[in-house]
């Protein structure tokens, strides 16, 4: 029972899209990814778990630039542009929200986005 967003669908849909397979992707073995999304001070904010190989901790200022995939993802899975996060900032930047991540090589990532609810 959330609130309606001021965004383009389908362009949210990508967001959630690549999220969801980016945690998918880069799980070893068994393992989970679990999406949430709760309503925070005029945002909706959306958390998308996963269980996967993490991103060693000196590459992660680079996640969201163009062409970056760091080094574990590469061994892991190594088809990939290195576009998907770097679009899904964008998308996230032009509905005026906000986009971070805490990751932990070899124990998982978390994305987090937020986006103004409409008014």
């Amino acid at each position: 029972d959330l609130p309606p967003v001021l965004s383009d669908e389908e362009k949210l849909r990508m967001v959630l899209l690549n999220l969801i397979d980016n945690g998918i992707k880069y799980i070893q073995g068994q393992g989970r990814v679990e999406v949430t999304g709760v309503l925070k001070d005029g945002y909706i904010e959306v958390s998308v778990k996963d269980t996967g190989v993490g991103i060693p901790k000196e590459q992660q200022k680079n996640i969201f630039q163009k062409f970056f995939r760091s080094d574990n993802a590469m061994k892991h899975q190594t088809v990939g542009s290195g576009l998907g996060l770097f679009i899904v900032k964008a998308i996230i930047d032009a509905n005026h929200g906000k986009i971070w991540f805490q990751s932990q090589e070899s124990k998982g990532s978390t994305f987090y986005f937020k986006i103004p609810i409409a008014k």
